[in-house]
């Protein structure tokens, strides 16, 4: 479906007339100029193909289903698009589940990372014309657990993306840092092991998942929504919500009970998003689950300084800088699609802790066109009403 607004409150659907109407089973959907023609492309992830015999009745998993094709629509500009996934390089059929753009070697153009359920997941490196590469196995990053969920965040403070994937409750889910180029090539550490959180996503059946600074201390935190599949029961298929504190030094803490989850109770919960939607400076969260209604979790955050970035047009990939006046420095982007069926705040947010001024703000737009702001004082919501592009 593709709903126009109206202007009026109202929306209109329209994706027959803009070719999105493809028929079959799709999840995921992602945001962004792929091809550096200034309008935002879509990809819509495929997941499997139902049309399968059986002899008789049995237990089947997706991993017993064909793939459904992937889609990457281009924006002709004017109101209709064009699927040019084969054209573009990227692998047809696969149990697609999340996905998320992030320019991850930060040469100016839009990276694909795809979460395939029970396939290699694909790491697709634009390659600055709307084509793409994939060496997911060289780069470090082709978990083949059952992937779901997955977003892009500098957890690790270097100024680069790093990954989170969610998986089935028998597997880990996979969490990658990012390391040096190297060769002129993108590598990264799986770093699951090393995060000080035994048993990452085991015992757990984890769907969707963000990256923000909850407690506005100046590190990422990560927050995973779980639930048992397939629905077996509406009281026994619960999970309970956690938030794992980033301690600063690559490390995290399950936070989950001091931070409220035991009091929102478990749930069999799907999609996770992340918004700061009473504009109080700290991040919310939206739920949705199965058997219930949308779980809107407000943030009481710690009273550490904050600062959010509003633009009058959120293009999705657009790099923000935030350089404190002890010389560290944040980085955010903008993404328009993540987590698992869900998408984030355009508006990035940043923990300041202590600091009542962020010396430099440095704002880099797909293409790389630049903005800078110097000594911006805290805890507002700073609207940017330049922006590039025809959007």
């Amino acid at each position: 479906a593709l709903l126009l607004n109206q202007g009026n409150g109202t929306f209109v659907e329209s994706a027959a007339q803009a070719g999105l109407d493809t028929p079959g089973w799709s999840t995921a959907a992602a945001l962004g100029d792929v091809d550096g023609d200034g309008r935002v492309d879509l990809y819509v992830a495929g997941f499997i193909d139902l049309e399968i015999t059986v002899p008789e009745p049995i237990g089947i998993f997706p991993q017993d289903f064909l793939g459904q094709p992937d889609h990457l629509y281009r924006n002709r500009g004017d109101g209709t698009f064009e699927d040019v996934a084969a054209q573009a390089g990227l692998r047809l059929d696969e149990r697609g589940l999340g996905a998320v753009f992030s320019d991850f070697d930060r040469d100016g153009d839009l990276d694909l990372y795809v979460a395939n359920d029970g396939q290699p997941n694909r790491l697709y490196l634009n390659q600055g014309d709307g084509t793409f590469t994939e060496d997911s196995v060289g780069m470090g990053v082709d978990d083949r657990g059952s992937g779901m969920g997955v977003s892009a965040g500098d957890f690790s403070g270097d100024g680069w993306p790093d990954l989170v994937v969610m998986n089935f409750e028998k597997e880990y889910s996979a969490l990658y840092r990012h390391r040096a180029l190297q060769d002129g090539g993108l590598k990264f550490d799986n770093a699951t092991f090393k995060i000080g959180i035994q048993g990452f996503g085991q015992n757990q059946t984890s769907w969707g998942v963000t990256w923000q600074d909850f407690d506005r201390d100046g590190h990422l935190d990560l927050a995973t929504a779980q639930g048992k599949v397939p629905v077996t029961g509406e009281e026994s298929d619960r999970q309970l919500m956690r938030i794992y504190r980033n301690r600063g030094d690559g490390t995290f803490r399950d936070f989950s009970r001091l931070a409220g989850m035991a009091e929102v109770e478990p749930q069999i919960a799907r999609g996770l998003a992340a918004a700061d939607y009473d504009n109080d400076g700290d991040v919310d969260l939206a739920v949705g689950t199965i058997g219930g209604g949308i779980l809107l979790l407000q943030n009481n955050a710690a009273p550490n300084h904050w600062l959010e970035v509003s633009l009058a047009r959120p293009v999705p990939g657009t790099q923000i800088f935030a350089t404190l006046p002890d010389g560290s420095q944040q980085f955010r982007e903008i993404h328009a699609g993540s987590s698992y069926l869900s998408s984030e705040d355009p508006r990035p947010h940043f923990g300041l802790g202590q600091n009542r001024t962020v010396e430099n703000l440095r704002i880099v737009f797909p293409g790389g066109r630049t903005l800078e702001y110097s000594n911006v004082p805290a805890d507002q919501i700073l609207p940017i009403n330049a922006a590039p592009g025809v959007f």
